[in-house]
Parts: C-alpha cells; structure tokens; sequence
C-alpha cells in the first residue's frame, strides 16, 4: 500500500497539465500513486494524461464522462489506497518536496490533517501566503480557532495545500458535495476538522496557485447565488463550533465569516514580498500568434561506440527544413567539430554522421516536441523531453555536453534525473552567440570536452586507493555506461539491488558519504535520528569538489580527507555487493567486510526503507 495517494481531477487543461505532472515526477518522495482523473476533457489532456502514465508506473490515469470537479475528487477518493490523501489542480504546480514536507510531519506527530502555507501565482510573479504560525501539534478546538480569524482566506478552504489520513474521511464517509460549484472544498474541511483530532501546520510555501481569469472565486464578491450560499455555509460553520462547545465566547468572530472576504494571496503589482517566476513555469493566459506545436522528426546521431553526447535545444526552422541538426547557414557546429575532430568541413548529412561517429560523438536535442514559435529557444514552452535512455543503453556515452544556456537549463528539469548524469554547459554555437568568435569556441570547447591539462583521473585515483588492499584487480571496466543503478546491474549483470550506491550529504561542515543497497531509499526520520539533522544531499555541482568524483562514479575510495564513511544495513542482505569505482563506467566486487575496510568506514547505520 502506498503513503501516499495524489488525486488530481483534469478538465481541459492541456496547456499547463505538462507543467503540473513534472512537478509531480520532480518530487522528492517515490511512495506514493498518482490517480489522475480525466473529466471528459475536449482538447489534448486525455492524450497528455496517457504519455505520462506511460513515464511512471506510479501514475494511473482513469477516463470518465464529465461530471465536475467533486463528483471526479470522491471518485478519486473512492479509488484511493495510500495511508494518506494529498489534492492538486491541473493548472497548478508542486515545490520538489512538498509531499514529503507533509508527510514528514504527519508521521512525526501522528497528524489526522497537514496544512501548508503555499505561493500564490499571479503571471510572471508569485508571492507566499501563510497564516498559521503555531508549530506544535493543535488539538481540533485549537485549530478552529486559528480558523476564526480569518475563515474566508485560502489557506483553509482549499484542499491543495494539505494532507489528510484516508482512514478519517472513510470512517466517517466524508466526500465533496456534488451540488455544489464553488466553496465545496471548505465544506468537506468543515466536516474533516469536526472529526480530525490532531492537526499540524508546516511553515512552508509547498504549492503554486495559479487563479485565472474567470474563475470563480474572481466574480464571488458580485454573484447572488454566492451570496445565498455564503449564509447556507454560514450555518454549517457555526455548527462546528457549537458541536465544540466554542461558539457563545466567540459568536461574533464566528458570525463575521458572511462578511469576510476570500483572500487567496493575491500579488499585487507593489507587492513587498513578491519575486520573479522561473521563466520555464510562466504559460501565458492566451499564447500570442505564431506558437506552433512541432514534433522532433529526425533520429539522433550515435552508434555502439560513441562516447560523448552532445545535446542541442530543439531544431530551428532550418534544421527542421533540412531534416537534420544546426541547418542553418551561420550556426557554427559543424565548424567547431571540424576543427576538434581534424576533419574537413562537412557539407552533406552523410558526411556530417560519417564524421560525429568516427570520433565516437553522439548528437540528439534535449526536446522531443513543444509548442514553440519559429526558432526562438526562448519562446519553448509545453515540453516533451526526449528518450536519452535510449542512447545510453546502446551506446558507451559517459558524458554529455550541453550546447547553450538554454539546452543545460532543458535538460537539467527535464533529464537529469533521468540519466543520471551531470551535463557540461558549452557556448551556444548560435549565431546570437556573438561575443564567442569561432576561435574561442573552438578552444572552449576543446577544454571543456577533451581537457587541456593532464589530470588524475578519479578512476586512477580509487583504483591506487584499493591497490593498497590488494582490490585493484577486483575492478570491472565496462564499455556502457554504469551512471545509475539500474545501467550499473544491467553492466554487472546483477539484481539492482547489489549494486551499492553512494549518496553524498551535508551534515553540518561535514561531508558524508552513505552506501547502501540500490533499491534502498533514505528514510527521513531514521536519517534525523542518526545525524540530528534533516537529510540534505550535496547539489551536483558540490559533489565533485567535496567528495572528489563526479556524479555517475562517486564511491568511498580515494575520497578528499575529512568525508566520513557510513555503510547502511540495507547491504547486509548480500555477501557481495558491487560499488562504483571512481567513474561512470566502473565497478568493483567486495565483500561486506572488504567494503568494511576499504571504506574506512565509521560503521554500520540504519537510515534507510
């Protein structure tokens, strides 16, 4: 059974249903299922729906006739197995750990109901919107009370921004009201709290509310029919507390809820505390002319034995003429790769790929279709990244190469996580590129790519390391890439959970290496009871520098002085485990006790699931 199950009802929501469902693959919690509901949506959600499903096997879409949005919530409910239920709207967009925010402090504190503070979108801008302040746990009286104050503000009438325990509503029988269009949200909270008996709010912006034009709760303050139900919800509110024995000592707070206003933390244009959007996350309300949706149409460029890939945005009105990458006449690729790879200038397609796979580089786009308005990178939005599994399955690339700013930036949100390696950000060849000269392109490449200065390779490094235990000829090289876990069983030819992977974490000024077993997964409690501390890993840009291996290769041998080593209990199901060994295309087969040593581990902890 799952902790979590995340019901998110669709309708029509094409145009920003890529962005919510990548937020949701982007979070740093995996137990959970994703029941998304189509409610007979007209445009594309349905199709969209399905391609994500197919991403992740967490994700099940269910298609239904149109019913509205309360009548598709209580059927998600219904079909709910997780511990605990977590709501979204298909037009908004979760922080990368806003599940595990809540659930950490529902398992914490034994919480019936999670409430966060969350963003409030308004175009190109978002600003935080919090009330509760209190930090320890609240009983149900306490916590309607803080409602009191201000029971009309967002913060307590949607469900978006909370977490509740499935046994409460099943118990109790607690659904949306069907009859209702506006403020069923609020309901189904009122008739939660009166049955939740313990309560907490985190003081922390997990969701991204985007209210848009000729919604609801824009036209509330002018509609008779809200009115009318602003006093049926009235009764249904003083109820609450009557049932609470609170309503004669606060009667009159109580009763200002049918003149309070909805306040959803609107931004307003002199806002103190607003800040700018990732430009990535901005969809306009209404695309302006010329955005077109386009399909990547030509195969990537790679053969067994490439070893570097090379990755562009998305292919320019040319390229997509010609049917083949940097068409046009002043992009400066071809070149570049003329003059790294010694060759002549290519003229023809064949001549271009004869080139790329002599000298064993790999070419593909980050971006497999989007809506995009000619060219301009910076227009991209709706994004379909492109399969790199694909290339690094069949394939020996253990590096890649991001051509531009915006290529690395694609692909750092889009694939990063997927492949399970670092990227390098290369100028643009572009010709909008224009403070590089062809010169300077060339010899930052070079560096970039090939290296000017002889190094010590991390591999060399760890390899030395285990010489002095006698381990050296234990390791394994191979000719694909071993960046993940699952690349590394397929090269070792393992269960993936044997192969022993090593995550880098913060722990105060120390740098901490854990190993555990490759389907083990911190566990956040156990983790702050070992370290006294929430789990922070290193970014990938620290990694390197602190521990001393890249991303794709870290291991605890050869490491910079002062990283301590901990082995978790999760590799003691195996005799034998497998670690990388410096680089993303090695490993090394050691015993428990061999790995004990070579490690110079602290000992043996218990911080994993």
């Amino acid at each position: 059974m799952p902790l979590v199950t995340l019901i998110i009802p669709v309708y029509n929501a094409a145009r920003y249903l890529r962005r919510c469902l990548d937020s949701v693959l982007a979070q740093d919690f995996a137990d959970m299922e994703v029941l998304v509901l189509n409610d007979g949506s007209k445009d594309r959600s349905l199709e969209i729906c399905r391609e994500y499903e197919k991403k992740d096997s967490r994700i099940r879409v269910v298609d239904k006739e149109n019913t509205g949005v309360s009548d598709t919530r209580n059927r998600g409910m219904q079909l709910a197995e997780g511990k605990y239920l977590q709501f979204m709207d298909s037009d908004d967009w979760l922080t990368p750990d806003a599940t595990s925010s809540l659930v950490q402090a529902a398992e914490e504190d034994d919480c019936d109901l999670v409430i966060a503070d969350f963003y409030r979108v308004n175009g190109a801008h978002y600003a935080e919107k919090k009330h509760i302040r209190t930090t320890h746990v609240m009983g149900r009286e306490e916590f309607a009370l803080e409602m009191a104050d201000d029971p009309s503000d967002y913060y307590y009438g949607v469900m978006w921004n909370k977490l509740y325990r499935r046994s409460v509503v099943e118990e109790h029988g607690l659904a949306c009201d069907t009859s209702l269009n506006w403020c069923e949200d609020f309901l189904f909270n009122l008739r939660f709290i009166r049955y939740g008996d313990r309560f907490r709010a985190i003081q922390k912006p997990i969701y991204y509310y985007m209210k848009r034009r000729g919604s609801l709760v824009s036209t509330e303050s002018i509609s008779v029919d809200a009115v009318k139900l602003r006093f049926e919800l009235l009764e249904r509110y003083k109820d609450l507390y009557q049932s609470m024995g609170l309503y004669e000592e606060h009667k009159l707070k109580i009763n200002s809820y049918i003149v309070s206003v909805a306040k959803d933390g609107t931004v307003g244009i002199i806002s103190p505390n607003k800040q700018k959007l990732d430009p990535e996350d901005v969809i306009p309300e209404g695309y302006r002319s010329g955005y077109q949706h386009v399909e990547h149409t030509f195969d990537p460029v790679y053969d067994q034995d490439s070893k570097i890939l090379i990755l562009g945005t998305f292919p320019s009105v040319k390229s997509r003429e010609q049917n083949f990458y940097y068409g046009h006449p002043q992009n400066r690729f071809w070149k570049v790769m003329a003059r790294l790879t010694g060759e002549p200038v290519p003229d023809t397609v064949e001549q271009k790929k004869e080139m790329l796979l002599k000298h064993h580089i790999a070419v593909w786009d980050v971006v497999q279709s989007c809506d995009i308005i000619g060219s301009s990178d910076s227009s991209i939005r709706n994004v379909v990244p492109a399969d790199l599994g694909r290339i690094l399955s069949d394939s020996r690339v253990a590096k890649i190469f991001a051509n531009g700013d915006k290529a690395y930036k694609l692909y750092q949100k889009y694939c990063r996580k997927e492949t399970g390696i670092p990227a390098v950000k290369l100028p643009s060849t572009s010709p909008a590129n224009a403070i590089f000269t062809l010169d300077r392109l060339t010899d930052t490449w070079e560096e970039l790519i090939y290296g000017k200065e002889e190094k010590k390779m991390a591999f060399e490094k760890a390899k030395e390391y285990l010489k002095q235990f006698g381990l050296e000829n234990r390791i394994l090289v191979f000719d694909t890439s071993s960046a993940t876990v699952d690349l590394a069983a397929q090269a070792v030819g393992c269960e993936p959970a044997r192969i022993a992977k090593t995550l880098s974490f913060k722990v105060g000024d120390d740098c901490v290496l854990i190993v555990a077993a490759g389907d083990a997964r911190i566990d956040n409690s156990k983790y702050k009871a070992q370290f006294h501390t929430k789990a922070k890993m290193l970014a990938p840009e620290e990694v390197e520098i602190l521990v001393g291996h890249a991303i794709g290769g870290v291991c605890p041998f050869g490491v910079k002085e002062g990283v301590k080593v901990y082995l978790d209990v999760s590799l003691r199901r195996f005799e034998s485990v497998y670690p990388a060994c410096g680089s993303s295309n090695s490993a090394v087969e050691l015993t428990l006790s061999e790995l004990e040593t070579a490690s110079g581990s602290e000992g043996w902890i218990d911080v994993c699931k």
